[in-house]
C-alpha cells in the first residue's frame, strides 16, 4: 500500500536526505542551495501521470505544452522546448542530448510508482554535474530494488490519458534482489485554436529491469518504442507554400547501467559507474541515431571532522549520426566525440554545526571549445537551530549543440514581409544556419537563501538569485550565400526563391552567432502548513529578464523581445491533500501561469482534483485536469515547426493493485 506522507511530521520531511547539491547525502535544510524534492507520495497525490508533468510542482519550473507530446521547458527563464541550459539525470546517468543540449521528455518516462523522489537543484549545478547545468539539474533517482518487492499492477483510462497499464514484479536471490517491468501509455489529442481535433496523440512502449546485490553492485536496463505525431508547419522550398501535417515521428532507445559502490560511507567511499545509452528518432525535421559509452569514478574522503573531501573523474564518447531529411542538411552527417571532465569538492566545517564553506569546480574538455573551467563556492550559515542563511557565487557554461554547429534548414518562422514588383507582399522566412566556430555561453551567478522551520506544522524557503549571461546564441543576419539556385537581393537582404522565373518564396540568411548578453533575476517562496492528516504545499515564483545584443552582433537586437518574453515573470503552485474516513483521499493543484509577451500566451489559471479510495492494498481513484477551461493555449514554437495547439480538459480513472 502507499505510504502516506500526511502522516510523517514537518521536521522528517525537511530532514529528508539529498546528493544533488554535494554529491553526498544531506538534509534539505541543511543543504546549502535552492533545492526541492518531489517525493513519490507527492506524484501520487498529485493525479500527474508523468515526470514532466510531476515537475510543475517545483518553484522556478516552467513546463507548458507545445503540444500532445511536446513541452517548453525552463527553471528561472529561457523557457523553451531545447531546454538547453538544464541538465536532466535518471539515477546519476545522464539524458541529455548533444543534437540540442536538451531532453527528450516525451520518451523519458518510468513507472513512477518506482521513483523514489526527484531532486531539483535551482540555480547553477555545473561543478558537480557538468556542462549544461546551467540554470539547475534534475535528479530522478529511483527506488532500491529491495523496495518494490512482489507484484504490482497500475491501469488508468480517460479521455486524454486514453490508456496506461503498468506492471512490475520484485523478487530477491540469493545476494540480493530484482525487479523486472512492462508500462504501455496512450496520450489523446490536443485541439487547434478553432476547437477542433489535432489528431497529435502518441504512444510509448518500455520495459525494464534492475538487479541490486549486497555486495554493492546495481545493474539497470530498459528499453522503450513509440510513435509520436506533432502537428509541423512545413515550408517547401519549390513551391514557396507553407502547409501543416502531423507525420509519423518514431523513436526508440534504451540504456544499460552498471554501478559498484564500496568503502565505509563516512570515513572513506567510492564509486564506478559505466553507461550505455542508445536512441534512434525518425524526425520529419532532423533525423538522429546516437550511441553514448560513459563511465566515471569518483571518491570521498573524510579528512578531519571538519574537513569532507570528494572528486571524481569522467570520459564519455558520443558516437553520432544525423538521418537525412527532406527539410535539413548539415555539415557533416557522422560524428564521434570525446568528453573528459574531473571535479573536486572540499567542504569546510568553520564552526561544527554553524558555520560551512564548500569550494568547488569542474574542469572539463570538449571537442566543441576546448578547456572549460566552472567553480562554485557556498557559505552556509546557522544562525538559530530552526533558521538556516546561505549564499554562491557560481559560473557554469553551456556547450555549443551539434545543431547550432551543423544545421542549414529552413524554417517555417516568418521574420518580415517584403513587397514583390508585379506579385505583391511576400512573407520573409528564417533560414538557420549553424556556426561550426561556437563558443560556449558562460553564467556568472549569485544565489541565496533563507530556511524557517517555524515549528512542526510549518515551515518555508526563500531563495533569490541574481544571474549574468555573456555570448548567448541568437540569429544574425549574414548576407552570406544562398541556397543552390536562389539569388541574393541586396536592398532588402533577403534571398528570393523562384519557379518559373516568377519569385515564389523569401526567406532571410539567419546564422547562428554568439549576439546577445542578459541579465536576470528574482526568486521563489515555497511554504508547507501541516494539521492532523491535512497538508498544504504552496510556492510562488518571481523572474524578470533583460537581453540586449552585445555589441558585436548588433543585429541580434531582434531576439531581445523572444529571450524576454518567452518565460512566465509570475507562477504560482497550491496543493492540498486530506485524508478522510474510510480510507477516502480528497487533493486539489490550483496553478497559474503568468502570460507571455513572445510568443503571445494569455495568462491562466488551472484546477487539478483527485479522489481516491484505499482499501486492502487495492487503489482506486478518480482525477480531473485542467478544469477550468475547456482548453488553454500554454506556449507556441515556431522555429521548431511546431502548430499552434490548445491543452484540453481531461478526466481519468486509475486503479492500482499494490505488491501481494
Amino acid at each position: 500500500m502507499a505510504d502516506k506522507l500526511l502522516g510523517l511530521s514537518l521536521e522528517e520531511l525537511v530532514n529528508m536526505e539529498v546528493t544533488s547539491v554535494s554529491r553526498r547525502a544531506q538534509s534539505i535544510f541543511d543543504a546549502a542551495a535552492a533545492i526541492s524534492v518531489v517525493t513519490s507520495e507527492d506524484i501520487r497525490r498529485s493525479g500527474a501521470t508523468s515526470i514532466i508533468d510531476a515537475l510543475r510542482l517545483v518553484p522556478g519550473f516552467q513546463a507548458s505544452r507545445t503540444n500532445a507530446n511536446n513541452w517548453s521547458v525552463g527553471i528561472r527563464g529561457f523557457n523553451q522546448s531545447f531546454a538547453n541550459k538544464l541538465l536532466v539525470l535518471i539515477d546519476g546517468r545522464s539524458v541529455y542530448s548533444p543534437l540540442f543540449s536538451g531532453a527528450s521528455w516525451d520518451v523519458l518516462d518510468l513507472i513512477l510508482e518506482d521513483i523514489e523522489r526527484i531532486e531539483v537543484l535551482r540555480g547553477p549545478g555545473a561543478a558537480m554535474w557538468g556542462s549544461n547545468g546551467v540554470n539547475g539539474v534534475i535528479n530522478v533517482i529511483t527506488r532500491h530494488s529491495d523496495n518494490t518487492q512482489g507484484a504490482f499492477v497500475s491501469f488508468s483510462a480517460g479521455n486524454q490519458e486514453k490508456s496506461q497499464l503498468s506492471w512490475r514484479y520484485g523478487d530477491e536471490f540469493s545476494g540480493g534482489s530484482y525487479r523486472s517491468w512492462f508500462k504501455h501509455i496512450e496520450k489523446g489529442d490536443s485541439v487547434f485554436t478553432d476547437g477542433s481535433d489535432a489528431d497529435d496523440g502518441w504512444t510509448v512502449q518500455r520495459f525494464g529491469g534492475r538487479l541490486d546485490w549486497e555486495s554493492g553492485h546495481m545493474l539497470d536496463a530498459q528499453y522503450y518504442s513509440g510513435n509520436t505525431k506533432p502537428q509541423l508547419f512545413f515550408l517547401n522550398q519549390q513551391s514557396g507554400v507553407l502547409s501543416t501535417n502531423n507525420p509519423d515521428r518514431k523513436q526508440e532507445g534504451g540504456h544499460l547501467l552498471w554501478r559498484y559502490q564500496w568503502g565505509d560511507s563516512d570515513d572513506i567511499s567510492y564509486q564506478l559507474q559505466s553507461y550505455v545509452d542508445y536512441y534512434k528518432s525518425l524526425d520529419p525535421r532532423v533525423g538522429e541515431k546516437r550511441v553514448i559509452y560513459s563511465l566515471d569514478f569518483e571518491q570521498g574522503i573524510k579528512i578531519s571532522e571538519n574537513q569532507h573531501l570528494i572528486w571524481g573523474i569522467e570520459g564519455r564518447i558520443s558516437d553520432h549520426e544525423l538521418l537525412p531529411t527532406d527539410y535539413s542538411s548539415y555539415i557533416s552527417n557522422d560524428q564521434k566525440e570525446s568528453f573528459f571532465s574531473a571535479f573536486i569538492q572540499d567542504e569546510f566545517e568553520l564552526i561544527p554545526e554553524k558555520l560551512r564553506l564548500t569550494l568547488s569546480s569542474r574542469f572539463e574538455n570538449n571537442p566543441y571549445t576546448g578547456f572549460e573551467w566552472q567553480p562554485d563556492a557556498r557559505l552556509f550559515w546557522r544562525p538559530k537551530e530552526k533558521q538556516t542563511v546561505w549564499m554562491a557565487i557560481s559560473r557554469a557554461v553551456r556547450t555549443p549543440t551539434i545543431i547550432e554547429r551543423e544545421i542549414d534548414i529552413l524554417t517555417p518562422r516568418q521574420v518580415a514581409e517584403a513587397p514583390i514588383p508585379g506579385i505583391g507582399v511576400l512573407p520573409v522566412y528564417l533560414r538557420a544556419i549553424g556556426n561550426i566556430d561556437m563558443e560556449s555561453e558562460s553564467l556568472l551567478a549569485l544565489n541565496g537563501g533563507f530556511k524557517h522551520k517555524v515549528n512542526n506544522r510549518f515551515n518555508y524557503d526563500v531563495a533569490l538569485f541574481l544571474h549574468f549571461y555573456d555570448d548567448l546564441v541568437a540569429s544574425a543576419t549574414s548576407t552570406g550565400s544562398c541556397l543552390d539556385g536562389d539569388s541574393f537581393n541586396p536592398t532588402f537582404g533577403i534571398c528570393i526563391s523562384t519557379f518559373n522565373s516568377i519569385p515564389n518564396l523569401l526567406y532571410v540568411n539567419g546564422k547562428l552567432e554568439h549576439g546577445m548578453d542578459a541579465e536576470t533575476w528574482g526568486g521563489e517562496l515555497s511554504a508547507e502548513w501541516k494539521g492532523d492528516g491535512w497538508k498544504v504545499k504552496g510556492n510562488y515564483s518571481l523572474l524578470q529578464t533583460h537581453a540586449h545584443a552585445n555589441k558585436d552582433n548588433p543585429s541580434a537586437s531582434r531576439n531581445e523581445d523572444l529571450a524576454e518574453g518567452i518565460s512566465a515573470d509570475h507562477q504560482v503552485s497550491i496543493t492540498a491533500g486530506i485524508d478522510l474516513d474510510g480510507g477516502f483521499e480528497l487533493d486539489s493543484w490550483l496553478r497559474f501561469q503568468d502570460n507571455l509577451r513572445e510568443p503571445d500566451i494569455p495568462s491562466f489559471w488551472n484546477l487539478d482534483l483527485r479522489l481516491a479510495w484505499q482499501l486492502d492494498g487495492i487503489e482506486m481513484s478518480l482525477v480531473g485536469q485542467n478544469l477550468l477551461s475547456d482548453s488553454h493555449a500554454e506556449f507556441a514554437e515556431q522555429v521548431t515547426g511546431f502548430v499552434p495547439v490548445e491543452v484540453k480538459k481531461g478526466f481519468y480513472f486509475q486503479m492500482r493493485i499494490y505488491p501481494w
